[in-house]
């Protein structure tokens, strides 16, 4: 794996929740400083800076710091914050730097003296009664954006050096270079958007990068801010109720510290104080002006009891302005974080640094937007304007509206002194058009598999060779296929297809589908092995396509299919007898198969539940034989949230299966009882029924799972690991499977093979917080399994 892969992902998988006239001039005053408090001498964040008579300003960051271009002929800097005296400040024979300093109000109020006048809680009461009224007076609006994105990354995968003193280098032994230790990404933009219509269109106009990021992966822009009038935020899996959620009062205490004045109305400070420990919340201070209640300053974080993956740290600073018909709307955020991920805890871990800025200018409220960003032929929510590479940088020096450290001058500067380099990434992606991989397989049938796979691709055109020799069979077996993606590739439709050519092992039973890998390991080290296998030669060819939310998918096969015999009883650890491997009716087979699957996450946003649908058919027939055979399969699963924990809720997923064929039906294509790999569990297979016993042409399956998630573990106040608790899982299944006289498979009667029982999921190993551990254990019910127990153990994600 490439520097370019391991960093890219890790970025997007760190920041993606972040994102969801025009331009200044170049005979300008770049006026950069801090701005501080006269009496405590400490930074004042998010303090507006305004040059009077323009409408060119910004804000300063969370560390009090501002960078403002002054355009030509500007005389005077107005700089206003909450609770502090307005300040105007003369530009004429001024320096680059500045440190301003803002008094405290003399008329600003102590929470002693306001409590008698209105309580904190009726300031809530009021700004969540009126937020949808407030939030119905925004219809349209369109400005210019400055979005900017600092991330630095830290760790042995990037050649740093862990919390035990270890430095690993990276995964190929080397020490990731400086370029890929730091991301810059800076863009002015405009953006549109109607909010009736739920439109948005950002066409960006100017942008820059560090050259260790290709242009065209450049999209920054960061308009669709965190809507803290939402009930509640959520990030990463981690749903968090907002300050004006209706159920605020649930999950927060409200303390007003402070009413100023603004024009001639209030505005409140109020700090957000969790009561809860069990849930998430965000903690931190709000203000809201008197009259309409709006809220229009969020200086907040996550809770100390708030977990979210990966994330040490988040901060958000927002702020809101009034336009001249009176609507308020957000004009700048800022977004710090801290991310870390624990491959191996100090082994291999990474961290990450980031500050996320967007700052609007020139906006226009309430107006008639352009026609084009209703023109339904583009699609896409942000555009590239063509001449947005052609600046360099100067213009970015003059410009920009955030400090540029040393550390990025550096960076910068390897864009314009080293040009190729800025390309890099992508001819390094573009000049890789060969890929191989070993393949070392283990089962009772081939023994012991060498082998290899290797690819050639270009574009979207890949040929791929998989060969390996059996020391069991004791001849070679592979597979070369030939891959046409994206054929058709737009927003509704996708068209991809597949042609291949096999001489091969085919395994019995498709589902569950363990990969190969590992049914090699619990062949080899538990004498476990899943699949019944069967050699087949010939060709096939199928297409892949995507209809919206509709996935369709076809194949056809000819092939010549013969039986296979068990060359071995030997595991690493054992040399019991497995089972013999069934014999199948040899023949030139050909098939046609078909079906089509979809799921409601395509189409149904903001909601929990989920519903998919799955059903293949297959046409075959044996030459030899002169036998036809058919048969069909459908899967229907629902996800069903029942109770809010803050962050998955309690779900009961319900799974129903079934699946009908002929009784001429050969037994390589027969339905066969889904269970438990050795140790190895997953959903809807059963955890206590022997491998490979039941089955047939017919069958009929339920499985049951709700999750009670973590939240029991949390409301008694056990340890939390990474903030987080075990998750507890009720669960449980039956089938009935009908088998023909030709089957090998035993049918299960007139009875259903049941059971039920428990797992537990989340449970930390403590030297990843990446790969948590899961336990099921279930018992046999009913007279076909009451003697049956199994177990099984699995991997888990943390969100």
């Amino acid at each position: 794996m490439t520097y370019a892969k391991i960093y890219f992902t890790f970025l997007l998988l760190t920041f993606s929740f972040l994102s969801s006239g025009i331009l200044f001039s170049q005979e300008t005053l770049i006026l950069s400083g801090t701005v501080i408090d006269t009496d405590s001498k400490i930074t004042i964040p998010g303090a507006t800076l305004r040059v009077l008579n323009t409408e060119k300003g910004t804000y300063s960051s969370s560390s009090g710091k501002f960078r403002l271009p002054i355009p030509a002929g500007a005389t005077k800097l107005k700089v206003t914050s909450l609770g502090y005296e307005t300040k105007i400040i003369e530009l004429t024979g001024i320096t680059d730097t500045l440190y301003i300093k803002l008094k405290p109000s003399s008329i600003k109020m102590k929470s002693v003296d306001v409590t008698g006048k209105i309580d904190a809680n009726e300031i809530i009461k009021r700004a969540i009664e009126r937020k949808e009224d407030n939030l119905k007076k925004l219809k349209t609006f369109s400005g210019t954006l400055y979005s900017k994105l600092v991330l630095e990354l830290e760790g042995s995968i990037f050649g740093g050096s862990t919390q035990g003193g270890i430095q690993i280098g990276s995964t190929i032994g080397e020490t990731a270079p400086e370029k890929f230790k730091m991301f810059v990404l800076e863009t002015f933009s405009k953006t549109y958007k109607d909010f009736d219509k739920n439109i948005t269109h950002t066409d960006i106009i100017q942008r820059r990068q560090t050259s260790n990021i290709p242009p065209q992966q450049n999209l920054l822009a960061i308009g669709n801010f965190m809507n803290f009038f939402d009930d509640e935020i959520d990030l990463l899996n981690t749903k968090i109720p907002t300050p004006l959620s209706n159920s605020a009062f649930s999950f927060y205490n409200f303390e007003l510290i402070e009413r100023n004045n603004l024009d001639d109305r209030f505005v409140y400070l109020l700090r957000v104080h969790p009561v809860t420990n069990t849930y998430p919340a965000f903690t931190g201070t709000i203000s809201i002006v008197e009259g309409t209640y709006n809220l229009i300053d969020v200086s907040l974080q996550p809770s100390q009891n708030t977990a979210i993956p990966f994330l040490d740290s988040l901060k958000f600073l927002q702020k809101f302005e009034e336009s001249p018909q009176g609507v308020w709307y957000p004009s700048f955020l800022e977004v710090t974080a801290n991310a870390r991920v624990d491959i191996i805890k100090g082994l291999l871990d990474a961290k990450a640094y980031a500050t996320a800025t967007s700052i609007f200018s020139e906006t226009i409220i309430n107006e008639p937007l352009p026609d084009s960003i209703y023109d339904s032929e583009k699609p896409r929510l942000i555009t590239v304007s063509k001449g947005a590479d052609s600046i360099r940088t100067e213009f970015w020096e003059n410009n920009s509206l955030r400090e540029i450290t040393p550390r990025e001058i550096r960076m910068y500067h390897e864009v314009d002194s080293l040009s190729a380099i800025s390309d890099s990434l992508e001819k390094e992606k573009s000049s890789q058009f060969f890929d191989y991989l070993p393949d070392l397989r283990f089962n009772r049938v081939c023994s012991i598999g060498l082998g290899a796979w290797a690819s050639l691709f270009y574009k979207n055109v890949s040929l791929n060779l998989n060969a390996y020799y059996s020391f069991g069979q004791k001849k070679p077996f592979g597979e070369v296929s030939l891959n046409i993606n994206n054929i058709i590739d737009s927003s509704f439709i996708r068209f991809d297809l597949y042609g291949k050519y096999f001489s091969d092992i085919g395994n019995i039973s498709s589902y569950p589908d363990y990969p190969f890998l590992v049914n090699t390991i619990t062949s080899a080290l538990f004498h476990d092995d899943y699949f019944d296998y069967y050699k087949k030669t010939g060709w096939g060819a199928g297409a892949n396509v995507r209809l919206g939310f509709i996935r369709l998918n076809g194949y056809i096969e000819l092939s010549k299919q013969d039986s296979l015999l068990k060359t071995t009883n030997n595991s690493i650890f054992s040399t019991s007898t497995w089972r013999n491997n069934p014999a199948i009716v040899p023949d030139n087979y050909r098939i046609i198969s078909g079906g089509f699957s979809f799921n409601t996450s395509s189409f149904l946003r903001n909601t929990d539940f989920n519903a998919s649908l799955k059903y293949n058919a297959m046409y075959g027939d044996m030459d030899k034989q002169k036998s036809l055979f058919r048969l069909m399969e459908a899967e229907l699963k629902l996800v069903i949230p029942t109770f809010y924990t803050g962050y998955t809720p309690m779900n009961l997923e319900l799974i129903c299966m079934a699946g009908k064929s002929c009784v001429t039906t050969p037994y390589q294509y027969q339905f066969r009882m889904a269970t438990k790999l050795s140790i190895i569990g997953q959903s809807a297979v059963f955890y206590s029924a022997p491998i490979g016993l039941y089955g047939g042409n017919e069958y009929f399956a339920g499985h049951f799972n709700y999750n009670l998630t973590d939240l029991w573990w949390r409301a008694i106040g056990l340890p939390r690991y990474e903030g987080r608790g075990i998750d507890l899982i009720l669960s449980g299944s039956s089938a009935r499977y009908f088998t023909p006289s030709n089957s090998y498979y035993k049918n299960t009667g007139n009875n259903y093979y049941s059971e039920i029982g428990f797992g537990l999921s989340r449970i930390p190993t403590f030297i990843s917080n990446v790969g948590f551990l899961s336990f099921d254990a279930r018992w046999g019910i009913g007279p076909l399994s009451h003697d049956n127990f199994g177990w099984g153990i699995g991997l888990s994600l943390p969100f």
